[in-house]
């Protein structure tokens, strides 16, 4: 995202940055296969195995939670510098080139989520019952 945009339109950029959360958290959580299966079938152009194996390969790329990992910065600035003349010999502040504030918020907003959810399990009747398996007895019993 461009940093000028992303400044005059916080709410829609925390937005954007809190899909990209859940959807790497999703993926994380669920196998190439299951990935696979919620993709339409010509983004893998009728071959599923050949995508869920770049799956399965490539799933170490991607953060299980949007956060850049340390050093990854420098890194991505070395291999851009040996290359790229818009980079190549020029001084580049990378602390200007990008920021995890909306990253940070995208987790704390599905930790809070998490949490809620969690809340309304515990305070259901049903829930409780089924926990202290009042709900099994009572279903064995009829």
């Amino acid at each position: 995202m461009d940093r000028g945009w992303m400044e005059a339109n916080k709410e829609t950029a925390q937005k954007v940055v809190n899909v990209f959360v859940k959807t790497l958290k999703w993926m994380n959580s669920h196998s190439p296969e299951e990935i696979a299966a919620q993709m339409p079938k010509d983004y893998y152009a009728g071959e599923l195995d050949l995508y869920v194996q770049g799956l399965r390969e490539g799933r170490a790329q991607y953060s299980p939670d949007g956060m850049m990992p340390q050093g990854a910065p420098e890194s991505v600035l070395k291999v851009l510098s040996s290359f790229s003349p818009n980079v190549q010999g020029k001084t580049i502040d990378l602390s200007k080139t990008y920021t995890t504030e909306f990253v940070i918020k995208a987790n704390a907003n599905a930790l809070r989520a998490s949490s809620l959810r969690g809340a309304k399990r515990r305070s259901n009747p049903l829930s409780r019952m089924r926990r202290s398996g009042l709900l099994r007895f009572a279903r064995n019993d009829g």
